[in-house]
Parts: structure tokens; sequence; C-alpha cells
């Protein structure tokens, strides 16, 4: 199974905000963004994800596939910026 592993050289949360550092790259996270940074300790794989999802949204199938779309979506940009990598467990 696969696995996200943070790989920010820094962080630091303000207020409900959380500013990650990478090389010379400053990011700065949304509320939104930065729940989802820190689901990433416990829930670090895909398949954990979806199933947290699934748990919480059993009957809002739209809602939950949209939801599932954006979070991947900025998973997928943590990785561009290689803020996390994935990693065979």
């Amino acid at each position: 199974m696969k696995r996200y592993l943070k790989k920010a050289d820094f962080e630091k949360k303000i207020e409900e905000r959380l500013f990650l550092v990478k090389g010379d790259k400053i990011f700065l996270l949304n509320e939104a963004g930065t729940i989802i940074w820190e689901i990433l300790d416990e829930l670090p794989s895909e398949e954990h994800i979806k199933k947290f999802i699934s748990q919480y949204m059993k009957e809002k199938t739209k809602v939950k596939s949209d939801i599932e779309k954006k979070i991947f979506s900025f998973i997928k940009e943590l990785k561009k910026n290689k803020l996390i990598e994935e990693v065979e467990k």
C-alpha cells in the first residue's frame, strides 16, 4: 500500500492557517488545506482517506464525490510542490 509522507522542511500554524516551507518556497494553507494536512498524520494513504470520507458522507454521493475530487486535487498539488511524496509501506 502506498502512503503519503510529509516532506515540508518547516511548518508553523498561526490561528487556522498553516505555513509550510520547502526549500526557498513558502506555502500558506487555508483552513481546509490545514485540516487535510493534519489528517495526513492519521490517514496517510488514499485508501484511508476514501474510507474516512465514506463513513461521514454515507448518503450524500454527489457531495462525497465533489469533496473527494477536491481533496485529491489538493494532494496532487502537495505532491507537485514536493510537500508530500508517496512511498511504499
